[in-house]
């Protein structure tokens, strides 16, 4: 019997997992909405989330099938993606329009747009789409996107502007793995991996603080930017005011991003 068996229940798969999650914020905090990207949006997950009264955004893969009136066909069918795409270019050119957004570094983009409703594939849920013709940015590999959203009565902009925040959590994420080693855990049970992420987190949220208020910028001459400099600073302050407590040597503040306050450099004498 494989270990993944849907007998053990500590092993979900990652729709349930979000479900649970969805379930358990619900009861703690006060939201009416909630972002995700392509790999959640599910049939499961959308109607798990439209049933319990709350507004859903995201984006589609290329390859889910969209249920609508076809406009050559004149009946409803299923379209993918890259023909929705073309048939709106050819058909529905008349009703394109373009909608001005702020992207994650503040500055203002005009996209193209179509928006319209419609419903996918082995999905009861009504849904509103917009279909953005362009790529986000230069480094998109992408020539179109298609957001989703329970909302019907949103606009255009405004389903893009709340999707926008996910890139916020991705980069939180990012930082997560590539600075704190969120997923370099060398534990097996379930309880001791919480406690790992839950210090890794403790961790990024002390930094995220120390980076926002530019405590470091105040006593040290080098000034740290990014999320690993201000990590590495974080760590050899550490290191100076353990090693300082034992020697009360002032010297010692020379090898620490070269200390600039007097005040602490005093402390440090004293």
């Amino acid at each position: 019997m494989s270990i993944f068996s849907a007998n053990i229940p500590l092993f979900k798969d990652k729709i349930q997992i979000a479900m649970e999650l969805f379930d358990t914020c619900s009861k703690t905090m006060d939201f009416s909405g909630i972002v995700f990207d392509s790999w959640y949006a599910t049939t499961r997950l959308l109607t798990h989330i439209h049933k319990k009264g709350k507004i859903f955004y995201s984006e589609i893969k290329s390859n889910r099938n969209i249920f609508m009136r076809h406009p050559v066909k004149k009946n409803k069918c299923l379209v993918k993606p890259d023909e929705l795409v073309t048939l709106i270019k050819k058909h529905f050119w008349d009703k394109i329009k373009f909608v001005k957004f702020k992207t994650t570094d503040g500055s203002e983009v005009s996209h193209k747009s179509y928006s319209f409703e419609a419903k996918l594939k082995d999905c009861d849920v009504p849904i509103k789409l917009v279909v953005i013709l362009g790529k986000w940015n230069k480094e998109d590999d992408y020539n179109y996107h298609i957001l989703i959203t329970n909302d019907l009565r949103a606009s255009a902009k405004m389903i893009i502007t709340n999707y926008l925040l996910r890139w916020g959590i991705e980069h939180c994420f990012k930082e997560l793995k590539d600075t704190f080693c969120f997923d370099h855990y060398q534990v097996r049970h379930i309880n001791k991996i919480e406690r790992y992420w839950n210090l890794c987190l403790v961790a990024w949220t002390l930094t995220y603080w120390i980076k926002q208020n530019a405590y470091l910028a105040k006593i040290l001459e080098t000034k740290p930017t990014t999320f690993n400099e201000i990590k590495q600073a974080v760590n050899s302050m550490l290191e100076f005011a353990a090693t300082n407590a034992l020697s009360k040597n002032e010297k010692l503040a020379n090898g620490y991003f070269k200390i600039k306050s007097k005040r602490l450099k005093k402390k440090c004498a004293a």
